[in-house]
């Protein structure tokens, strides 16, 4: 990565003065004091740094991460030439910052990054933002899981402010972006709690009262499904609602209009439209 290369070289420069120094001249090894900071600074700043460097030079999504976004992503079906590159260059951009860390299993996949990337960006297409900045630590357990926040309910997916922890079951979260007409999209889910999180003043709708009953017509998913899905006792019914605005903006439309159109004021752009 950029930053990489920038260390390399002070790095480089700094060991050059420091054995200057060392051998020839001390004042060699003063003139390696602006290096040394520069080093020191650069190793903090990296993820900034290489988040400026590639937000102007976005790298390429690998064509088989591609050829599975353009066969499982229905948005990115619906976006013009346009849209889709704008679609790929934030994806690439969104697994490049991550810090993802296997538990249990010795590595993560690429489609399982590309999958909970590919959330991101849906849910995000119409924002400036479409990078968490907070949430850059994302761990990846094979099957469902307890958690110190969940100690006793083992369960497939969590976001934990605190420390920028996003907590996935890779079989869920890939079922659940592969099939979403059968399995609840948990990776979608928990992009949208970061997004209730850190954008709490937004125009959210109130929500009906036989809400759950509505998203069961939009999606055949009842609301015990779900809780049993996700694994948690408590799941916030706005964070399901946008996931289905998102996933079934059709039916979404046709059984709830009114909140439909607040949610498009939300998100920035309409999911049937692109």
């Amino acid at each position: 990565m950029f930053a990489r290369l920038i260390l390399v070289f002070l790095g480089a420069v700094t060991l050059i003065l420091l054995t200057l120094g060392f051998v020839e001249d001390r004042t060699y090894a003063a003139y390696a004091i602006p290096f040394f900071l520069g080093l020191a600074t650069v190793y903090v700043m990296s993820p900034q740094i290489n988040w400026w460097f590639y937000s102007k030079r976005p790298p390429k999504l690998p064509l088989g991460l591609q050829k599975m976004i353009e066969k499982q992503s229905a948005f990115y079906q619906r976006l013009s030439e346009d849209g889709k590159q704008k679609f790929r260059e934030r994806m690439a951009l969104n697994m490049m910052n991550w810090d993802f860390m296997p538990m249990v299993i010795e590595t993560i996949p690429e489609d399982l990054k590309a999958a909970l990337a590919a959330n991101v960006v849906h849910l995000t297409f119409g924002q400036e933002e479409y990078h968490f900045e907070e949430f850059e630590k994302v761990i990846i357990y094979p099957t469902a899981f307890p958690s110190p926040q969940f100690p006793k309910q083992f369960h497939t997916s969590e976001i934990y402010p605190e420390d920028g922890v996003l907590m996935f079951a890779a079989e869920h979260l890939l079922k659940g972006f592969i099939q979403p007409h059968l399995y609840y999209n948990s990776g979608l889910h928990e992009a949208i709690q970061i997004f209730l999180h850190l954008y709490s003043e937004k125009p959210y709708p109130n929500l009906p009262e036989d809400i759950w009953e509505q998203l069961a017509i939009i999606s055949n998913f009842p609301e015990a499904g779900i809780r049993e899905w996700i694994g948690l006792e408590e799941i916030n019914p706005l964070a399901v609602t946008i996931c289905h605005f998102l996933m079934f903006p059709e039916q979404f439309n046709q059984t709830l209009p009114e909140v439909y159109d607040q949610l498009m004021e939300v998100v920035g752009f309409d999911p049937m439209m692109g």
